[in-house]
């Protein structure tokens, strides 16, 4: 069971693929493709320096990297006892992996597509800690009867659903609500999509043989005015495999662009969170 379908996964950027944020890496350090430095390695350089950028501004807390995926409770139960959705198997007919693909899980719910089920339960699930849930297993505080928690454990969602709700697991019928079946959604924040490493071909005519990449001419995972930082940050892990001086200048337009970018970031919070308050006081007109 778990996860059932792959969502759609688009990327960030518009126009700056791999390969041309590779070449432009390469041309500003004056680097060509020889036994130092391999397109490989910067191929590599790049990957590590949009999961840097992505990792020291927080832009796995954008909504941007949302993801959701739609999910099913797994036939048994686990070595716990408790109800459970796998995330370390990959989707059906896919290779993606979720909790290899999530930086985090913020909220789980079910709602219901199917006209002839019967009070179904639809809503958010309330997150407990793991401590919780197993405890509640027991049954004997009637209050969670009609409640369903969970928590995250390892490549687990762990699920606390109580006794007056049934499920294709526990086969249940004399109960006040109805699980739907194949209707739990999981949003989560994602992480960046990255170069897969594999070979490529320097002339697209060209034929490898062997397996190719699918992504190197795909376009980068990462909004467009981060590019340009993403591109620096190649080029100081290219000089640094070289084992030369990184330049001044360099250094401090790094330095410049992150602390301008976080500048951004931290503004684009406070917006968010005065939007936020306004709303939930009633105050989106003033």
């Amino acid at each position: 069971m778990g996860v059932l379908t792959l969502p759609v996964l688009p990327t960030l950027g518009r126009t700056w693929t791999h390969r041309k944020a590779v070449s432009e890496a390469m041309v500003l350090t004056n680097t060509v493709d020889n036994e130092k430095v391999q397109t490989s390695n910067v191929r590599a350089h790049l990957n590590m320096a949009i999961s840097t950028i992505v990792e020291q501004l927080e832009l796995n807390a954008d909504p941007f990297y949302g993801i959701i995926y739609k999910c099913e409770i797994e036939d048994s139960l686990n070595d716990a006892g408790v109800h459970w959705i796998d995330l370390a198997t990959n989707i059906p007919f896919s290779a993606h992996i979720p909790i290899q693909n999530l930086s985090k899980v913020e909220r789980v719910s079910c709602h219901n597509s199917d006209d002839t089920v019967q009070n179904p339960y639809v809503g958010n699930f309330s997150r407990k800690d793991i401590a919780e849930i197993v405890h509640l297993g027991n049954n004997l505080n009637v209050q969670h009867r009609d409640s369903i928690y969970w928590t995250m454990y390892g490549p687990q969602i762990l699920l606390f659903i109580g006794d007056n709700i049934a499920t294709s697991v526990n086969g249940k019928t004399d109960t006040a609500y109805i699980l739907p079946e194949k209707q739990i959604a999981i949003f989560g924040i994602r992480q960046p999509m990255l170069d897969d490493l594999l070979s490529i071909a320097i002339d697209p005519t060209n034929i490898i043989v062997g397996v190719q990449s699918a992504t190197f001419d795909n376009v980068i995972d990462l909004p467009d005015r981060y590019i340009k930082l993403a591109i620096a940050l190649t080029q100081k892990f290219i000089l640094e495999q070289l084992e030369k001086t990184i330049p001044q200048q360099l250094e401090q337009s790094i330095e410049m662009q992150f602390r301008k970018a976080n500048q951004d970031v931290q503004q684009e919070l406070q917006t968010e969170k005065a939007r936020r308050e306004k709303i939930q006081y009633g105050q989106q007109n003033k």
